[in-house]
Protein backbone atom coordinates (compact mmCIF):
# COMPACT_ATOMS: atom_id res chain seq x y z
CA UNK A 1 0.00 0.00 0.00
CA UNK A 2 1.41 3.65 -0.91
CA UNK A 3 2.09 6.14 2.10
CA UNK A 4 -0.18 8.55 2.99
CA UNK A 5 -0.65 11.61 -0.23
CA UNK A 6 0.44 14.82 0.97
CA UNK A 7 -2.20 16.50 -0.06
CA UNK A 8 -0.78 20.14 0.87
CA UNK A 9 2.39 19.18 -1.54
CA UNK A 10 0.45 18.05 -4.59
CA UNK A 11 -2.15 21.29 -4.25
CA UNK A 12 0.94 23.58 -3.87
CA UNK A 13 2.71 21.54 -6.59
CA UNK A 14 -0.52 22.07 -8.71
CA UNK A 15 0.17 25.80 -9.04
CA UNK A 16 4.10 25.90 -8.32
CA UNK A 17 4.99 23.19 -11.21
CA UNK A 18 3.03 25.37 -14.12
CA UNK A 19 3.82 28.30 -12.80
CA UNK A 20 7.72 27.60 -12.58
CA UNK A 21 7.14 26.19 -16.55
CA UNK A 22 5.13 28.91 -17.76
CA UNK A 23 6.84 29.02 -20.78
CA UNK A 24 6.68 25.25 -21.88
CA UNK A 25 3.00 25.31 -20.51
CA UNK A 26 2.75 28.40 -22.79
CA UNK A 27 3.62 26.65 -26.04
CA UNK A 28 2.46 23.38 -25.38
CA UNK A 29 -0.78 24.07 -24.32
CA UNK A 30 -1.55 27.02 -26.41
CA UNK A 31 -3.66 25.38 -29.32
CA UNK A 32 -5.55 22.86 -27.44
CA UNK A 33 -6.50 25.45 -24.62
CA UNK A 34 -7.62 27.86 -27.81
CA UNK A 35 -10.46 25.81 -28.69
CA UNK A 36 -11.42 24.19 -25.52
CA UNK A 37 -11.56 28.22 -24.55
CA UNK A 38 -13.44 28.94 -27.38
CA UNK A 39 -16.01 25.81 -27.87
CA UNK A 40 -16.86 26.10 -24.12
CA UNK A 41 -17.61 29.90 -24.48
CA UNK A 42 -19.94 28.98 -27.70
CA UNK A 43 -21.73 26.50 -25.65
CA UNK A 44 -22.18 28.91 -22.76
CA UNK A 45 -23.41 31.75 -24.84
CA UNK A 46 -25.41 29.85 -27.63
CA UNK A 47 -26.56 26.55 -26.33
CA UNK A 48 -30.12 27.56 -26.55
CA UNK A 49 -29.91 28.88 -29.50
CA UNK A 50 -27.89 26.19 -31.63
CA UNK A 51 -30.22 22.76 -33.29
CA UNK A 52 -29.78 20.07 -31.00
CA UNK A 53 -27.93 17.84 -33.52
CA UNK A 54 -24.97 21.12 -33.76
CA UNK A 55 -24.96 20.83 -29.96
CA UNK A 56 -24.03 17.39 -29.63
CA UNK A 57 -21.39 17.78 -32.25
CA UNK A 58 -19.71 20.54 -30.22
CA UNK A 59 -19.84 18.53 -27.19
CA UNK A 60 -18.24 15.70 -29.08
CA UNK A 61 -15.66 18.11 -30.26
CA UNK A 62 -15.01 19.78 -27.46
CA UNK A 63 -14.12 15.84 -25.68
CA UNK A 64 -12.34 15.55 -28.13
CA UNK A 65 -10.22 18.58 -27.76
CA UNK A 66 -10.15 18.41 -23.94
CA UNK A 67 -8.30 14.90 -24.30
CA UNK A 68 -5.68 16.47 -26.29
CA UNK A 69 -5.01 19.01 -23.81
CA UNK A 70 -5.23 16.84 -20.50
CA UNK A 71 -2.79 14.12 -22.10
CA UNK A 72 -0.58 17.45 -22.49
CA UNK A 73 -0.79 18.94 -19.55
CA UNK A 74 -0.36 15.27 -17.73
CA UNK A 75 2.91 14.77 -19.64
CA UNK A 76 4.16 18.88 -19.14
CA UNK A 77 4.03 17.70 -15.28
CA UNK A 78 4.65 14.42 -15.12
CA UNK A 79 8.08 14.29 -17.97
CA UNK A 80 10.59 17.06 -19.32
CA UNK A 81 8.11 19.90 -20.17
CA UNK A 82 10.90 21.41 -22.40
CA UNK A 83 10.84 18.15 -24.44
CA UNK A 84 7.18 18.56 -24.48
CA UNK A 85 7.08 21.69 -25.43
CA UNK A 86 9.32 20.91 -28.81
CA UNK A 87 5.58 19.39 -30.48
CA UNK A 88 3.43 22.62 -29.94
CA UNK A 89 0.42 21.21 -32.15
CA UNK A 90 -0.80 17.87 -30.47
CA UNK A 91 -1.50 15.35 -32.59
CA UNK A 92 -4.32 12.28 -32.03
CA UNK A 93 -1.95 8.64 -31.75
CA UNK A 94 -3.01 5.67 -29.91
CA UNK A 95 -2.18 7.40 -26.67
CA UNK A 96 -5.17 9.77 -26.81
CA UNK A 97 -7.66 7.21 -27.97
CA UNK A 98 -6.65 5.06 -25.11
CA UNK A 99 -6.77 8.38 -23.03
CA UNK A 100 -10.55 8.69 -23.72
CA UNK A 101 -11.37 4.78 -23.95
CA UNK A 102 -10.52 4.75 -20.01
CA UNK A 103 -11.48 7.64 -19.72
CA UNK A 104 -15.17 6.83 -20.73
CA UNK A 105 -14.93 3.29 -19.17
CA UNK A 106 -14.59 5.47 -15.88
CA UNK A 107 -17.52 7.94 -16.79
CA UNK A 108 -19.66 4.97 -17.44
CA UNK A 109 -18.98 3.07 -14.11
CA UNK A 110 -19.15 5.93 -11.85
CA UNK A 111 -22.12 7.82 -13.82
CA UNK A 112 -24.20 4.20 -12.93
CA UNK A 113 -23.00 4.18 -9.90
CA UNK A 114 -24.40 7.58 -8.97
CA UNK A 115 -27.38 6.69 -10.58
CA UNK A 116 -28.34 3.98 -8.95
CA UNK A 117 -27.91 5.95 -5.40
CA UNK A 118 -29.88 8.65 -7.32
CA UNK A 119 -32.63 6.68 -8.16
CA UNK A 120 -32.44 5.54 -4.42
CA UNK A 121 -32.77 9.31 -2.90
CA UNK A 122 -35.85 10.09 -5.65
CA UNK A 123 -37.92 6.82 -4.47
CA UNK A 124 -36.33 6.94 -0.66
CA UNK A 125 -35.21 9.98 0.87
CA UNK A 126 -37.13 12.65 -1.76
CA UNK A 127 -40.70 12.25 -0.33
CA UNK A 128 -39.67 12.63 3.16
CA UNK A 129 -37.35 15.64 2.42
CA UNK A 130 -41.08 16.94 0.62
CA UNK A 131 -42.81 16.34 3.77
CA UNK A 132 -39.82 18.15 5.62
CA UNK A 133 -40.86 21.10 3.29
CA UNK A 134 -37.20 22.67 3.49
CA UNK A 135 -35.25 22.98 0.20
CA UNK A 136 -32.09 23.11 1.85
CA UNK A 137 -32.72 19.76 3.65
CA UNK A 138 -32.54 18.58 -0.08
CA UNK A 139 -29.35 20.27 -1.12
CA UNK A 140 -27.33 18.93 1.94
CA UNK A 141 -29.21 15.17 1.54
CA UNK A 142 -28.87 14.70 -2.20
CA UNK A 143 -24.86 15.19 -2.35
CA UNK A 144 -24.45 12.48 0.13
CA UNK A 145 -26.26 10.59 -1.98
CA UNK A 146 -23.92 10.91 -4.93
CA UNK A 147 -20.83 10.48 -2.32
CA UNK A 148 -20.25 6.93 -3.63
CA UNK A 149 -19.66 8.33 -7.41
CA UNK A 150 -17.59 11.09 -5.99
CA UNK A 151 -15.47 8.21 -4.05
CA UNK A 152 -14.94 5.84 -7.48
CA UNK A 153 -13.92 9.49 -9.10
CA UNK A 154 -10.85 9.52 -6.94
CA UNK A 155 -9.99 6.03 -6.50
CA UNK A 156 -10.03 5.37 -10.51
CA UNK A 157 -8.91 8.87 -12.06
CA UNK A 158 -5.47 7.67 -11.13
CA UNK A 159 -5.73 5.46 -14.62
CA UNK A 160 -5.39 9.17 -16.76
CA UNK A 161 -2.38 10.18 -15.91
CA UNK A 162 -0.94 6.91 -16.11
CA UNK A 163 -2.58 6.46 -19.16
CA UNK A 164 -1.31 9.72 -20.52
CA UNK A 165 2.40 8.00 -20.34
CA UNK A 166 2.16 5.28 -22.02
CA UNK A 167 1.46 2.94 -19.03
CA UNK A 168 -0.41 0.05 -19.81
CA UNK A 169 -3.10 -0.10 -16.78
CA UNK A 170 -6.20 -0.12 -16.34
CA UNK A 171 -9.05 0.74 -13.43
CA UNK A 172 -8.04 -1.63 -10.93
CA UNK A 173 -4.56 -0.91 -10.65
CA UNK A 174 -6.24 2.39 -10.02
CA UNK A 175 -8.53 0.77 -7.32
CA UNK A 176 -5.47 -1.01 -5.48
CA UNK A 177 -3.05 2.29 -6.44
CA UNK A 178 -5.69 4.40 -4.41
CA UNK A 179 -5.65 1.92 -1.38
CA UNK A 180 -5.69 4.18 1.58
CA UNK A 181 -5.77 7.57 -0.02
CA UNK A 182 -9.03 7.77 -0.80
CA UNK A 183 -10.17 10.66 1.08
CA UNK A 184 -7.04 12.56 0.27
CA UNK A 185 -8.04 12.17 -3.40
CA UNK A 186 -10.83 13.08 -2.96
CA UNK A 187 -9.27 16.19 -1.81
CA UNK A 188 -7.41 16.59 -4.53
CA UNK A 189 -10.13 15.48 -7.50
CA UNK A 190 -13.07 16.28 -6.03
CA UNK A 191 -12.66 19.49 -3.59
CA UNK A 192 -10.32 21.47 -4.91
CA UNK A 193 -11.95 21.49 -8.60
CA UNK A 194 -15.03 23.03 -6.66
CA UNK A 195 -13.06 25.51 -4.40
CA UNK A 196 -11.39 26.84 -7.68
CA UNK A 197 -15.10 27.25 -9.33
CA UNK A 198 -16.80 28.22 -6.53
CA UNK A 199 -16.80 32.26 -7.17
CA UNK A 200 -17.94 31.71 -10.37
CA UNK A 201 -21.28 30.16 -8.31
CA UNK A 202 -21.61 33.80 -7.33
CA UNK A 203 -22.49 35.50 -10.57
CA UNK A 204 -25.85 35.33 -11.81
CA UNK A 205 -26.39 33.49 -15.16
CA UNK A 206 -30.10 34.14 -15.33
CA UNK A 207 -29.24 37.62 -16.28
CA UNK A 208 -27.56 37.49 -19.42
CA UNK A 209 -23.85 39.63 -19.56
CA UNK A 210 -21.58 38.36 -21.98
CA UNK A 211 -18.28 40.28 -21.22
CA UNK A 212 -18.85 38.16 -17.51
CA UNK A 213 -19.54 35.20 -19.49
CA UNK A 214 -16.86 34.96 -21.87
CA UNK A 215 -14.16 35.85 -19.14
CA UNK A 216 -15.23 33.44 -16.82
CA UNK A 217 -15.18 30.69 -18.93
CA UNK A 218 -11.70 31.67 -20.28
CA UNK A 219 -10.88 31.69 -16.63
CA UNK A 220 -12.12 28.03 -15.87
CA UNK A 221 -10.81 26.70 -18.82
CA UNK A 222 -6.96 28.31 -18.15
CA UNK A 223 -7.73 26.28 -14.04
CA UNK A 224 -7.93 23.34 -15.46
CA UNK A 225 -3.88 23.24 -16.08
CA UNK A 226 -4.37 23.41 -11.83
CA UNK A 227 -6.91 20.67 -11.76
CA UNK A 228 -5.08 18.22 -13.95
CA UNK A 229 -1.24 19.52 -12.56
CA UNK A 230 -2.67 18.54 -9.37
CA UNK A 231 -4.14 14.54 -10.38
CA UNK A 232 -0.54 14.08 -12.30
CA UNK A 233 1.51 15.04 -9.27
CA UNK A 234 -0.93 12.81 -6.70
CA UNK A 235 -0.49 10.11 -9.70
CA UNK A 236 3.70 10.27 -9.26
CA UNK A 237 3.82 10.67 -5.35
CA UNK A 238 1.85 7.29 -4.98
CA UNK A 239 3.95 5.67 -7.83
CA UNK A 240 7.19 7.32 -6.69
CA UNK A 241 8.19 4.22 -5.28
CA UNK A 242 6.89 1.44 -7.64
CA UNK A 243 9.77 -0.24 -9.75
CA UNK A 244 11.20 1.68 -12.79
CA UNK A 245 8.90 1.84 -15.34
CA UNK A 246 10.00 0.94 -19.04
CA UNK A 247 8.57 4.58 -20.31
CA UNK A 248 11.12 6.45 -20.91
CA UNK A 249 11.52 9.57 -18.55
CA UNK A 250 11.36 12.16 -21.44
CA UNK A 251 9.43 13.18 -24.20
CA UNK A 252 11.33 13.65 -27.75
CA UNK A 253 9.84 15.91 -30.04
CA UNK A 254 7.66 12.79 -31.97
CA UNK A 255 6.18 11.21 -28.76
CA UNK A 256 5.07 14.46 -26.72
Amino acid sequence: MPAPLDVTKVIFGAFAVPWTNRAAFARALAIPFAFVALLAVVQALAAEDLPQLALWGMVVLHGLVFVLFAVTCHRLVLLDPLAVARTPMPRWTRRETRFLLKALAMWALCMGVGFAFMSLFVFAAFPLVQKLESEWIAAIVMPIFLLPMFYLVARLSLVLPATALDRKVGLGWAWNLSEGNSWRLFLVVGILPWVISAPSYLIDYTDPNVPVTVVVTILGAALLVVEIAALSLAYRELTKDEPASPTPPTASPRTA
